[in-house]
């Protein structure tokens, strides 16, 4: 019988996942509110992991490619765009300016780590 979406019949595969009990219990509580059954929950969240994987690793791929074709932008570049983007967030939420330059600087931070990663290991 095919799965709902699907063109092709479902091979089922009967597998053991091992819960906490407090995730167990939200499992449990999600099935009653939505009146789904706990293996039509779990296939639905094992499928959203794995397109969510397909589409991180992708995204991964092509900005390596990225790389690889000398396609970056300036570091000065990123962290205007980062503080443009900060700024408004926090003014649009009404808060202080120095949380919001804390945060840049740490997203800052991390892409240049990235790239200097990037730099070294792809060549």
């Amino acid at each position: 019988m095919p799965l709902p979406g699907s063109a092709r019949p479902a091979k089922l595969i009967v597998m053991d996942v091992y819960l906490t009990p407090e995730t167990e219990a939200k499992l449990n509580e999600l099935a009653v509110r939505t009146h789904r059954g706990t293996d039509e929950l779990l296939q639905e969240a094992v499928d959203h992991l794995v397109t969510y994987n397909e589409l991180v690793e992708g995204k991964v791929k092509s900005s390596l490619a990225a790389v690889k074709r000398g396609e970056t932008v300036p570091d000065e570049e990123v962290l205007a765009w980062l503080e443009r983007r900060e700024r408004s967030c926090y003014i649009a939420q009404d808060r202080n300016l120095e949380t919001a330059n804390r945060v840049t600087r740490i997203i800052y931070d991390a892409v240049r780590s990235l790239r200097t990663h990037l730099r070294t290991h792809v060549s």
